[in-house]
């Protein structure tokens, strides 16, 4: 599966209502017969093709019937395996998989991120404006102090989407003043210093600004935060951030569709000044959703020594990886399980590469099942553990991998 597939729809549209056109405006009956049956051929093949690459599949779940699925309980959590190597292992989480499974994530983890409640529009009552209410992010936080577990922070500042990475009313705030920098600074700072003075000793690791960059494009992403104040936004919320508390471990986060492109060398440019400056930045947030094409291991380890190269620490913070995109192996999911094998992996070859974060508990949970075009490209099933909570084969490749570094 590669990213191509997602144009596929306006494609076939497109010619459609190019062929449509030529039949509806042509005054010749030759040329209106022969595009008649052109519309429908395009119909029937666009009909097959969609079949072919939407149509969900099932693949045959031999994991379920081998002996570790029944010795699984008994042996080591993964947490365990991870404190003995000095790693995090971590799993996105709310509080709806807190409440399902306490046991599996205090057993499994010995890290969590807040998948959303952290995010600036999810702490505003009603989503208003400085008015604020910790307690559903409380809870995730509580149950993490509870059961010993490292808390990475996500997010401070996020410039995409109102009403979840920052507020509804801030474009209209800061449009409507006089002195939009001043008040975009204002605004950032206060938000800043409120959350981080909130979990004083209780989050020590904060992702402080998420996805600077454009989606596909070696440019910073047009958020409000940049339109104001350039990318200095960014440099000025690390400099907040350990203005208000110096102990921090401040991590910077984005998502790659791979790692060897201008994109990522746009991004390793920002890091680089940024460190050139002295600003307080402690680690690279590599997020790892993969949607579309499956990565090659050895440009990303590349990617990571680079990163090492400027003395910052890194994460794979969520991970996730479709299953669909292992669909021409004979096993896809020990085939998927092989892939979690291999970032695992890197952990021994990257000394700064310090945790692997997973962006949810189990598929039963991924983010990915209702957004588009996944909804309908399927199977996506892209983490550890199984609808059922099963484990998979990722989970035991993960594990075994982490054991034997």
């Amino acid at each position: 599966m590669n990213v191509e597939l997602v144009l596929f729809p306006s494609f076939i549209l497109i010619v459609l209502a190019t062929t449509s056109a030529i039949n509806l405006f042509s005054n010749s009956k030759k040329v209106r017969k022969v595009t008649s049956f052109a519309i429908l051929g395009e119909i029937l093949i666009a009909l097959a093709i969609a079949t072919y690459f939407l149509y969900p599949r099932n693949y045959d779940k031999v994991y379920l019937k081998e002996a570790r699925q029944s010795q699984y309980k008994t042996e080591p959590g993964l947490a365990r395996v991870a404190n003995d190597n000095n790693l995090f292992i971590g799993s996105g989480v709310n509080n709806e998989m807190i409440k399902a499974h306490p046991k599996l994530i205090a057993r499994e983890f010995n890290s969590i991120t807040p998948l959303d409640a952290l995010h600036w529009g999810s702490l505003l009552e009603n989503g208003k404006m400085g008015n604020y209410s910790f307690s559903s992010a409380d809870s995730v936080i509580s149950f993490g102090m509870e059961n010993n577990l490292r808390i990475r922070g996500h997010v401070l500042i996020w410039g995409r989407y109102p009403g979840v990475g920052f507020p509804k009313e801030l474009k209209k705030i800061l449009n409507t003043s006089e002195n939009k920098k001043e008040k975009t600074i204002q605004f950032m700072d206060h938000h800043i210093t409120t959350v981080l003075s909130h979990y004083k000793e209780k989050i020590k690791t904060w992702d402080v600004v998420n996805e600077p960059l454009k989606v596909l494009k070696p440019e910073f992403d047009g958020n409000l935060f940049y339109e104001n104040l350039g990318k200095n936004y960014i440099f000025h919320a690390f400099h907040k951030a350990h203005e208000t508390d110096s102990t921090l471990q401040l991590f910077l986060n984005e998502q790659f569709m791979n790692y060897h492109d201008e994109r990522a060398d746009f991004f390793l440019d920002l890091i680089a000044e940024m460190v050139e400056k002295k600003t307080p930045i402690h680690g690279i947030g590599i997020q790892s959703h993969v949607l579309f094409n499956i990565p090659e291991i050895e440009k990303l380890s590349e990617f990571i020594q680079k990163i090492e190269a400027l003395g910052l620490k890194v994460e794979i913070t969520e991970l996730d990886t479709r299953l669909k995109l292992f669909e021409d192996f004979p096993n896809p999911y020990q085939s998927q399980g092989d892939f979690f094998g291999e970032i695992a992996g890197l952990t021994d070859i990257h000394k700064n590469l310090t945790g692997i974060t997973c962006w949810g508990l189990s598929d039963k949970y991924s983010w990915i099942n209702n957004v588009y075009p996944f909804t309908f490209i399927k199977p996506n099933e892209p983490l550890i553990f199984d609808s059922e909570m099963a484990p998979k084969p990722a989970y035991f490749e993960l594990k075994d991998v982490i054991k034997s570094n």
